[in-house]
Parts: C-alpha cells; sequence; structure tokens
C-alpha cells in the first residue's frame, strides 16, 4: 500500500499526533499534512459561499423541508448546520461511509421514507460501499447526487441545480 493512499490516510488522521517520532513513516506523515490542508481549503470554501444561494432560487422544491442525508468524510458540526440553514433541510444527517452497519441502517431509513435526498462526497468515501445505499435510493425514488469535490455550499448547490435539471426535464 503506497503511503499517500486515500483509505490508510483516511484511517490515520484521527491518529496523526501518535506518528511523529518515527522516521519510517514519514511519507504518511508527509501524505496526513497534504490531505489536512486539503481539508481545510475546503472548510474555507465552503465558508465563503454561504450567501449563494438567492430567495427566488428554482430547486427549493426539493430541499426545503426535506432530510438530507451526506455521505463520505467526516462529520463537520458548523457544516451540517450550514447546509440545513442555507437550504432550508428539515434536518441534515452526516455519515463517513466507511462503516458498513450504519450504511445498511440509513438503506433501511431509505426504503421506510426516512430520507428526502442523499448527497455523496465522492472524494471522502468508497463507491463499492454505498452501493446498496444507491440501489435503496433507486427502489424508493429518492434522489442521490455525487458531489465530485468538496462539500461547501456553491459545490452543492452546482450538484443539485444540474441533477435536478437534467432529471426533471427527462
Amino acid at each position: 500500500m503506497r503511503p499517500d493512499d486515500p483509505r490508510l490516510v483516511k484511517m490515520l488522521l484521527p491518529h496523526a499526533a501518535l506518528l511523529t517520532k518515527e522516521p519510517q513513516i514519514k511519507a504518511v506523515r508527509k501524505a496526513l499534512r497534504k490531505y489536512e490542508k486539503e481539508l481545510e481549503q475546503e472548510g474555507r470554501e465552503s465558508e465563503a459561499d454561504e450567501s449563494l444561494v438567492p430567495s427566488d432560487w428554482p430547486f427549493w422544491e426539493y430541499t426545503r423541508g426535506k432530510k438530507a442525508l451526506l455521505v463520505g468524510g467526516d462529520r463537520r458540526a458548523r457544516v451540517v448546520d450550514r447546509l440545513r440553514d442555507t437550504f432550508e433541510f428539515s434536518d441534515v444527517d452526516w455519515e463517513s461511509g466507511w462503516n458498513i452497519r450504519k450504511l445498511e441502517t440509513l438503506a433501511t431509513k431509505v426504503n421506510n421514507g426516512q430520507v428526502d435526498i442523499v448527497l455523496f462526497l465522492a472524494r471522502f468515501m468508497s463507491h463499492t460501499t454505498c452501493d446498496f445505499l444507491v440501489r435503496a435510493c433507486k427502489a424508493q425514488g429518492v434522489p442521490f447526487l455525487t458531489i465530485e469535490r468538496g462539500y461547501g455550499v456553491s459545490r452543492i448547490k452546482y450538484t443539485i441545480e444540474q441533477y435536478f435539471r437534467s432529471h426533471v426535464t427527462e
């Protein structure tokens, strides 16, 4: 496994402080620092774009009062609050996407009508682990969108617009 393998980096990130004295894993520490900088940059971008959703946005019907589920990455309370407030979701749940049992529980929630929209943060997750969640979305007609990069308001807004423009007109 390469020292910058995303799975290794994500797994070790919570333990980065413990890895400071080992010269053999210098490349892993470098990959961890790079990943942390990317997360910080994406966080700054998401804070800078809070006011990008106008009151006459034509896609409110897909977000306002809806229960959203984010899958991928690490839950960030400030981001959850910002997304809930900006898009007027009734609730936002965020799961990392690495725990299969939790994903199975989320698929059950989708099947039971407890989720209205699913947002996959592609950069921060393994696509294969979410196959059954996608199947549940398809079976229940729940929109599932793939956010290719980041999790800021502007990126999510753009993805929502692209998804519903193409799916509503079909």
